[in-house]
């Protein structure tokens, strides 16, 4: 992440619990997940944890310990009830909405998008990279005076071309869905970095996300 140390922590994982906690690239070995978890269970008392609340907690744990620059952190089950959301974050990101969870999150779009919208937080932005961004974003926005950044709203996305300000990138071809790319793009931006070509080619490049639109082969 332009030069500084960062911790990533995703879910689920597909063969290793230690690929949901990354700094630096690399997976975080046993011995400081399981020094995380006892810090966790030393702690607790009788308080009881899910298993998502242990590994949020172990991932926070651990990119304390590596004293991280930056903490990218996946927030799942629609947004207001992840156990990781406990964390204000500098800016967020709203994904393509879709029908999902719906014995917790509701049974329509614009139900889920509400749900979604527990990420915000006032005064701070969000990024929206939904093509058809449901009303209930836009309202809950308004309550909480969250500052909502609304792809193909406050920035253009054409013929592969991102303008961010004024400014503009090309996005060339890659394995990552777009507007996934084009979210971790705009989010960057006001997190305050300067965006690059160069270094948003050499991210497209090199990212993978293992198990989307990931080929095989089998011989």
């Amino acid at each position: 992440v332009y030069g500084q140390s960062y911790g990533k922590a995703t879910s689920p994982f597909l063969l290793r619990y230690n690929e949901q906690i990354i700094v630096n690239n690399s997976e975080v070995e046993d011995d400081v997940i399981i020094a995380a978890f006892q810090k966790i269970e030393d702690t607790r008392d009788d308080i009881s944890l899910t298993y998502f609340e242990f590994s949020a907690l172990a991932a926070l744990i651990v990119f304390k310990q590596a004293h991280v620059d930056v903490a990218i952190l996946e927030i799942g089950l629609g947004g207001r009830l992840d156990a990781m959301n406990i964390v204000d974050p500098d800016v967020s990101i709203i994904t393509q909405i879709a029908i999902d969870h719906e014995q917790w999150l509701g049974s329509d779009r614009n139900s889920i998008a509400r749900e979604k919208a527990g990420v915000y937080r006032p005064d701070l932005p969000c990024v929206v990279v939904d093509n058809d961004p449901p009303q209930s974003l836009f309202d809950e926005a308004a309550k909480c005076k969250a500052h909502i950044k609304v792809l193909n709203i406050d920035h253009s996305f054409q013929y592969g071309h991102l303008n961010v300000n004024g400014k503009d990138f090309s996005i060339g071809a890659t394995a990552l869905p777009i507007p996934s790319v084009l979210g971790a793009i705009l989010a960057f931006h006001y997190a305050g970095f300067c965006l690059e070509q160069s270094k948003i080619n050499k991210a497209i490049n090199t990212s993978r996300l293992c198990g989307r639109f990931q080929q095989l082969s089998i011989e």
